[in-house]
């Protein structure tokens, strides 16, 4: 990926596959073809919002370390780790906070991997501004429940 802009949905997907290593080869084709469409239709924003997240939990200065793992996204939907001032370890999931939002995020904890039970919800709203880029941009003021987290959002709290 080129410094100094923004990645191309096509080299996210390029790089999702190098992150993964050899799991792509052990799925049929249906199951490649159906995890490219989604990394063409949905990882691309999200990864566009972790970034955005990343970026603002870095600069909040709450963290001495702030970690994306693509890996740990797809198999068991932490999207960015924490590593508070104090060492505490934080998992952090991201979703809009739409019904659709709610659902996916549902439906994914449902079919992957081992879902962290340590597991925070961090809720995009969708009231935020769409400019530039029609892109929602987000503030510090919007990861209190990173920042100031000490239990995670169980299950049914989630709104659908």
């Amino acid at each position: 990926m080129c410094i100094g802009r923004l990645f191309t949905q096509a080299e996210y997907v390029e790089f999702a596959w190098h992150s993964w290593g050899d799991w792509k080869g052990t799925l049929s084709e249906k199951e490649v073809a159906g995890i490219e469409s989604r990394l063409y239709r949905n990882f691309y924003p999200s990864g566009i919002d972790s970034l955005h997240v990343w970026s603002l939990l870095v600069e909040s200065g709450c963290c001495e370390k702030c970690v994306l793992d693509t890996a740990d996204d797809a198999v068991g939907k932490t999207d960015i780790t924490v590593w508070l001032k104090d060492g505490t370890e934080k998992k952090l999931a991201l979703y809009v906070g739409s019904n659709r939002g709610g659902a996916w995020t549902k439906y994914k904890r449902e079919h992957r991997g081992d879902v962290s039970e340590d597991l925070i919800d961090l809720v995009l709203s969708m009231d935020k501004p769409r400019s530039p880029g029609n892109k929602r941009w987000y503030g510090v003021e919007d990861l209190g429940a990173i920042i100031g987290a000490t239990v995670s959002v169980e299950e049914d709290e989630i709104p659908y």
